[in-house]
């Protein structure tokens, strides 16, 4: 192999998310740590914008970046999964393309990806509604690291969070995977199951979650990084949130817990956050359309309160 080729593929899948795209795309290329270790992988459902050309002048610029684009629209959650095997190198990191990477936290990936080479790499992410509340957040804050070898400490772990287990258990911009266990746990899924199971994924809202997590049977580290390394865009969440992401969690939650013997409090975390996401969708979807600002507003700043106060937000 050639030393110069990338050690870890950025794989995004996007659609008709142009503005944002390019915003994910600055937020990369301008990394200290995009050099040729890095590769970014652009995997398009079409739609009739501009991003084909936004790319192809990224392109002209930088050689480590690799585009596919669809000739028919084949949804989110496909797109995720072709691109996740899209990329080329020994590590996979999955990005959202209406989300933003945090000042230095490439340099910061790759270097405990080095020092570390666990099998899954996590991080946290902070929440930001609009574009002005990006520049005081790019720089994240202080950070840690803490690794485990087995996944049921990973959930042990969970347990005494004093923030959310979403951090580490919904959004694509997450997960970081050595790309070689990612194609095993899918081969492995889709021999447990049959062939036909890959249908079933591509209608699963957390399919790759599913292939991270679930056919789990090796002793590799598991490495989270305690900093903010993605700026999770808040302000179009009701795109594409619907009820079956709702259902579709729920279920992770229960075959995790069938899989692993989550320990009680970890698993009554997995069970409120999948109750929070129920009452999200109800706001989002339905109240937002009847209720006036000033009382939809209100009704949003009671809940984010209580769920603060049960610590799990």
């Amino acid at each position: 192999m050639d030393n110069r080729w990338p050690l870890l593929s950025i794989c995004i899948s996007t659609y008709n998310r142009e503005k944002y795209l390019k915003s994910l795309l600055d937020s990369i290329v301008s990394q200290k740590g995009f050099s040729d270790d890095v590769e970014i992988c652009v995997y398009n459902d079409p739609w009739n914008d501009n991003t084909q050309q936004m790319i192809e002048n990224y392109m002209k610029c930088y050689k480590n970046i690799r585009y596919h684009k669809n000739e028919t629209r084949i949804g989110m959650i496909p797109s995720i999964l072709n691109v996740a095997q899209m990329g080329q190198w020994k590590y996979i990191r999955l990005f959202s393309d209406d989300d933003i990477m945090t000042n230095n936290s490439l340099e910061v990936m790759l270097n405990i990806i080095k020092n570390e080479q666990p099998w899954l790499l996590l991080n946290k992410f902070f929440g930001f509604k609009n574009d002005e509340e990006i520049i005081n957040k790019l720089h994240g804050s202080d950070w840690k690291i803490k690794s485990f070898i087995w996944i049921e400490n990973l959930f042990d772990h969970f347990s005494g969070l004093k923030y959310s287990i979403d951090w580490y258990m919904m959004h694509c911009s997450l997960f970081c995977f050595k790309k070689d266990l990612f194609k095993n746990n899918l081969d492995f899924l889709l021999n447990k199951h049959g062939n036909s199971y890959m249908e079933i994924l591509k209608k699963d809202f957390f399919a790759h979650i599913r292939i991270i997590y679930l056919p789990f049977g090796n002793t590799e580290k598991i490495t989270l990084i305690e900093k903010d390394l993605v700026l999770l865009r808040a302000d179009n969440i009701s795109w594409n949130f619907v009820f079956k992401t709702c259902s579709d969690y729920r279920n992770l939650t229960k075959d995790l817990n069938n899989q692993y013997k989550i320990n009680k409090k970890a698993y009554m975390k997995m069970k409120i956050l999948y109750y929070y996401s129920v009452f999200t969708y109800f706001i989002i979807v339905h109240l937002q359309k009847i209720l006036p600002k000033k009382i939809y507003h209100s009704s949003i700043n009671i809940w984010r309160k209580i769920i603060k106060f049960i610590k799990i937000w």
